[in-house]
């Protein structure tokens, strides 16, 4: 009998393919309809995936924007008579840190 693998460790190890979706990078000055190839939790390609990428997982992007996580300068948690929007903030963290 073979236990499942932790679902961090099968992230470490799997290809993901997300096609179709705008890539915005500031950083590289990158603004266009892209794929990006991932694997082992780090990007390998944007654009056309490199030669015998196989991916185990697919994501349709199209009308998405594929970008890096986002830091916001100004939020403001738990601010009196807000207690829900707290709540949402920290459900969005995945995807931007808050400084």
């Amino acid at each position: 009998m073979k236990l499942e693998e932790p679902e961090e460790e099968r992230t470490k190890t799997m290809k993901i393919l997300i096609q179709g979706g705008r890539v915005i990078d500031p950083h590289s000055k990158t603004d266009s309809v892209a794929d990006v190839a991932i694997a082992a939790g780090k990007i390998v390609a944007i654009g056309k995936a490199p030669e015998g990428f196989e991916a185990q997982k697919t994501i349709d992007a199209k009308g998405c924007i594929v970008m890096p996580g986002l830091v916001d300068l100004s939020v403001r948690l738990k601010e009196p008579g807000h207690d829900t929007k707290a709540c949402s903030i920290q459900n969005w963290q995945r995807l931007l840190r808050v400084v």
